[in-house]
């Protein structure tokens, strides 16, 4: 099971050497680069094709938790 995130826990994370996600309830990630990028993505299956599919929705902070959580609502 994976625990939810919180806007503290993303601040205070900080990119590693290698491209990482962290990842909340059913798709949504922040995927961290190690440029200091901070991007969330929203991963989900297609309706019509049946394939995982990767939506960007925008950088962290201009895009910030709550925004992310109210435009995908699980």
């Amino acid at each position: 099971m994976t625990k939810p995130l919180t806007n503290t826990e993303i601040e205070r994370t900080k990119p590693k050497d290698k491209e990482c996600n962290l990842s909340d309830r059913q798709g949504l990630h922040l995927r961290l680069q190690p440029a200091e990028a901070k991007i969330w993505t929203f991963s989900y299956y297609h309706p019509t094709t049946k394939k995982r599919t990767n939506l960007t929705i925008g950088n962290y902070p201009e895009i910030t938790f709550l925004k992310a959580t109210f435009n995908f609502p699980y």
